[in-house]
């Protein structure tokens, strides 16, 4: 695993006899995190992070690996030689982490405020370090596009979370969306979510299944006194029928009774990939719900498989396990608003959201547990440590992501390239994030188990909800805009 962030690899920070000054060993330390740098951090390391009797925790001047873990160590077990004093009795594992989280926060808003939003040169160029591109903007005024496909003749399909499935032909948003979708519960983060095609969906010389699946919120329980609701997956057909696009032939793939229903707001999830073996995975949150993620019979926290009929695969691992819902393929997840297959490998890959740093990506495999929200490379939203363990994964016996980001970035839609417009961008994965507005451009290395590059491609220019390569090697983003109208643009190569 290659400790994030998105920094080349460091020398950890001289904390030197940092951390300790006002705070007595063994006494009751602060909760939230800027209490715990102020009271045990700001003597030495300085009010604003740059150093005083200590080094700054702004740059890369590090005496050990610079990893995150090794950053932890020196706070919680000291560094003898440097003076450093151990911390491990007066600060929990928890609250440590949660100090590194801090740091690592400052750090970054740091080189963020030198690096600035990408600008174009005199010629409307962006460079990146592989490839140079122009950006041009395909349509606008959606609400909050979700999601991007596109059907074989290049008709791009694109979820409005409100609701609305739309179409860009040739270029031109049409008008009126696609009649007769299934009804969405637009409630915090639900509505139209994710929108598939099947691969058989229109075959070379003969026609093809036409089918099209979606994602979305529904309600599934209105007995209480607020309304409750989960994922839902369906498929259907789309027909011209004069001048309106209609959605027809449905089908309910996977639905829950309403003892699953949550009335919460958050984590709904969720994204397809469909396998070779006619299989369909598919993603939902947490719902707020946190221990459901460890509950096997629920389908919170999941990525799920399903064959693109709704039934269940016979080599799903936990079918044999009475007490644990047939279609879970793993668990221990958070939210899940990315998943990816690596076009050469065939390796799965769910890019999930933590609380307030922790965003993951994890080489998903069938039975595992990725330990949410046991443990989690984050604090809390408040700045408060999260839970009671240290954020490593393997040392309670969970599966560690292969990548994560520190601070989060807020990743979503995330897609590998492939395609004739960048080729020094060959099966690389893009993901968008949403509270950095940007997309990271991720590299693996051969056996998939680690990254080897981190680069932001493309900054500033609003959340980023979904990235995908198109027909035309082009790589198309959806941006939403709280309180304005979203739009659809493409990075466009330049020679």
């Amino acid at each position: 695993m290659l400790t994030p962030p998105s920094f080349s690899p460091r020398r950890l920070s001289l904390l030197s006899t940092a951390l300790l000054s006002t705070v007595t060993l063994g006494s009751a330390p602060a909760q939230n995190v800027e209490e715990l740098f102020k009271n045990n951090c700001i003597a030495c390391h300085g009010e604003n992070y740059a150093g005083g009797s200590a080094s700054s925790m702004l740059n890369d001047d590090w005496v050990t690996d610079g990893s995150d873990r090794e950053l932890f160590n020196a706070i919680y077990k000291g560094i003898e030689d440097a003076g450093m004093p151990a911390f491990e009795g007066g600060l929990t594992e928890a609250q440590s982490w949660a100090l590194v989280v801090y740091l690592r926060e400052a750090r970054d808003e740091k080189r963020r405020e030198a690096l600035g939003d990408s600008k174009p040169d005199g010629q409307g160029v962006f460079a990146t370090q592989h490839h140079s591109y122009k950006v041009e903007t395909v349509a606008e005024g959606l609400v909050r596009p979700w999601s991007i496909e596109f059907l074989p003749d290049g008709t791009m399909l694109v979820s409005e979370r409100n609701g609305e499935l739309r179409l860009i032909i040739d270029d031109k948003l049409v008008k009126q969306p696609v009649v007769g979708t299934p009804k969405v519960w637009n409630h915090g983060q639900g509505g139209l979510l994710d929108i598939a095609v099947d691969p058989n969906y229109d075959t070379p010389g003969h026609p093809g299944n036409g089918w099209i699946y979606l994602s979305y919120s529904e309600i599934t329980d209105d007995s209480g006194d607020k309304p409750a609701g989960m994922t839902a997956v369906v498929r259907g057909k789309l027909e011209k029928r004069g001048s309106r696009w209609v959605w027809t032939n449905q089908e309910t793939l996977f639905e829950t009774p309403a003892e699953h229903a949550s009335p919460g707001r958050v984590h709904y999830g969720s994204r397809f990939v469909f396998d070779d073996d006619n299989t369909l995975f598919f993603t939902i949150g947490d719902r707020g719900q946190m221990p459901r993620s460890q509950e096997l019979d629920r389908p919170n926290g999941k990525v799920h498989r399903i064959h693109t009929d709704g039934s269940i695969p016979e080599d799903n691992p936990f079918l044999s396990d009475s007490n644990a819902m047939p279609s879970v393929w793993s668990y221990g997840h958070r939210n899940p608003q990315g998943l990816a297959k690596h076009p050469v490998t065939g390796l799965l890959y769910d890019i999930e959201h933590g609380p307030r740093g922790g965003d993951e990506i994890n080489l998903v495999e069938p039975g595992n547990n990725y330990g949410w929200p046991v443990v989690s490379y984050s604090m809390n939203y408040n700045r408060t440590p999260f839970g009671k363990n240290p954020p490593f994964h393997e040392d309670k016996g969970f599966v560690e992501p292969v990548y994560y980001w520190l601070p989060s970035i807020a990743q979503c839609g995330s897609s590998f390239y492939v395609g004739d417009g960048f080729p020094n961008w060959q099966n690389d994965l893009f993901v968008a994030a949403l509270a950095k507005e940007e997309i990271r451009r991720v590299r693996l290395s051969e056996d998939g188990k680690t990254v080897i590059e981190d680069e932001p491609i493309y900054r500033g220019q609003g959340r980023i909800r979904d990235v995908m390569p198109g027909p035309d090697g082009a790589l198309y983003v959806a941006v939403e805009n709280r309180g304005d109208p979203g739009f659809i643009r493409r990075l466009v190569p330049v020679d």
